[in-house]
């Protein structure tokens, strides 16, 4: 038995040794650990908070105290407000006035001041008042106070250059000079219609030059006479002026 034991170790490597260990088995391939599982968090509940219901005290009002609310009124008011420009509605004009004309060797000297107030965006009635001496060193003219109410509207509305166009009409007061016609004129007084145009050139945010242009047409009180004719009215162009508007 011994012999054969010792036999065993000594065969070749052949049969059951070579299915053990084969040359054509390789390196034994590591296992296959596949892909990391992701680690999910956990979601955190967040319970939301009991709020407790609010205080409300337990007071009613009478039907008549939501009179003092016109929801028409305020929309109306919000409508009507001023969109920023100048010459909007609510807005008031002040003016301060120096003009003149000539007219056969004499000249009209007028002082004035105006009023005007924008019922809407860009149009504003007004009144200018004015007093005129009349410059002759050959004649004597009557001294004069006008009262013309106007109708302006402002066809640009601008803080630089805002042209316009005025409708007027009023009334000349006349009193002083003399009724010998060798001398001069009597006074006379005289309904007055006309129009015309004029400009704002901005000078300041709320201040401009203003220069204006009119015809006027005086129908007088009774027939005078005026270069060797006798008239009943007189169309006086240009009618020039030049003063100093406030807008606010």
């Amino acid at each position: 038995m011994i012999v054969a034991f010792a036999a065993l170790f000594t065969l070749p490597k052949t049969g059951f040794a070579q299915d053990m260990v084969s040359p054509d088995a390789g390196a034994p391939e590591p296992a296959d650990a596949g892909a990391p599982e992701p680690v999910v968090a956990e979601e955190s509940v967040l319970e939301e908070p009991v709020l407790e219901e609010p205080f409300v005290p337990d007071v009613e009002l009478e039907d008549d105290e939501y009179d003092d609310y016109d929801d028409d009124a305020l929309q109306e008011a919000l409508d009507n407000l001023p969109d920023g420009k100048p010459f909007a509605k609510g807005d008031i004009e002040l003016g301060l006035g120096l003009g003149g004309y000539g007219s056969g060797g004499t000249f009209n000297l007028a002082i004035g001041g105006a009023f005007a107030y924008y019922v809407v965006n860009r149009l504003a009635p007004g009144i200018d008042l004015g007093y005129t001496h009349i410059f002759s060193d050959e004649l004597e003219y009557p001294e004069s106070f006008t009262t013309l109410p106007f109708l302006k509207f402002v066809i640009l509305r601008s803080t630089k250059f805002a042209p316009y166009l005025i409708l007027t009409g009023g009334r000349n007061f006349q009193w002083g000079g003399t009724d010998d016609p060798d001398k001069g004129y009597a006074a006379v007084s005289a309904w007055i219609l006309g129009g015309g145009a004029g400009a704002h050139i901005g000078i300041g945010q709320h201040v401009a030059l203003k220069i204006q242009l009119l015809a006027l047409y005086y129908w007088y009180d009774e027939k005078i006479i005026r270069d060797g004719k006798v008239k009943d009215g007189e169309l006086l162009f240009p009618v020039i002026s030049i003063g100093i508007a406030f807008i606010f």
